[in-house]
């Protein structure tokens, strides 16, 4: 974590415990340096053994008082060090969570942004498979209807050909009728030919009895056939044949 001004946070014990170091360094330093002007300020101090003595223990003091600013020293060195790489250790920690916090966030995004895809795609999937299905539909519907058509087409083609093998069969029987009353028109025909022949010479035979002052050679030359033009026997012949 970081403060308001963007520095690494420290624990308070640390921060504290160097801070009341730093003060008491000062402090004897401040002391040792007022002792050592004071002694060396005047030369003539030292002409006595146990001004020596004094200054030989000030020397004893000083080392001492070294020895513990360096040990203080190291121990403020080592305590800014903690403290350094407590920081780093929280700012680690920060970005981590800052990480796992952007990689969820991303990770959700992507999911919706997935699913929001897989929606599209099914709802373009479904409308296709919709209109494939109408359309499909309307083809079975044509079918079916064609096939209705063809089968009316069919039925009405196998009644029209009934009807005209009817027809055939019919006007063969018909046929054959016609030629028998033909041949019976014929007959008749011919019998009544016959007949009026025979009547018409019945008739002369009878004028010859009944005219016997008329020449048999004017009676030859009566026929049923012949027809009166102008007074005078001729052939007959049909209208538009003269």
């Amino acid at each position: 974590m970081q403060g308001s001004a963007g520095e690494p946070h420290r624990a308070p014990s640390l921060t504290l415990a160097s801070s009341r170091l730093a003060t008491n360094m000062q402090k004897a330093c401040s002391v040792l340096a007022t002792v050592r002007f004071k002694r060396f300020a005047d030369s003539s101090s030292l002409s006595k053994l146990e001004d020596l003595r004094k200054v030989a223990m000030d020397r004893h003091i000083q080392g001492a008082m070294l020895s513990y600013f360096l040990s203080a020293r190291q121990e403020l060195e080592a305590i800014d060090a903690r403290n350094k790489m407590k920081a780093a250790d929280e700012s680690l920690g920060s970005l981590e969570k800052e990480y796992a916090a952007c990689r969820a966030k991303l990770e959700r995004e992507i999911k919706d942004m997935k699913a929001n895809k897989e929606e599209e795609v099914k709802k373009a999937m479904e409308a296709k498979e919709n209109n494939w299905a109408k359309e499909r539909k309307t083809h079975v519907d044509e079918l079916t209807t064609l096939r209705e058509k063809a089968k009316t087409l069919e039925e009405q083609l196998a009644s029209v050909t009934k009807e005209r093998d009817e027809a055939i069969s019919q006007r063969g029987e018909l046929t054959k009728e016609v030629d028998a009353l033909s041949a019976k028109v014929g007959s008749l025909e011919l019998d009544l030919g016959t007949q009026y022949d025979d009547g018409f010479r019945y008739a002369v035979e009878q004028m010859k009895v009944i005219f016997p002052e008329v020449e048999p050679a004017k009676l030859d030359e009566l026929d049923a056939l012949n027809q009166i033009v102008d007074g005078k026997l001729v052939p007959y012949t049909l209208p538009g044949y003269t």
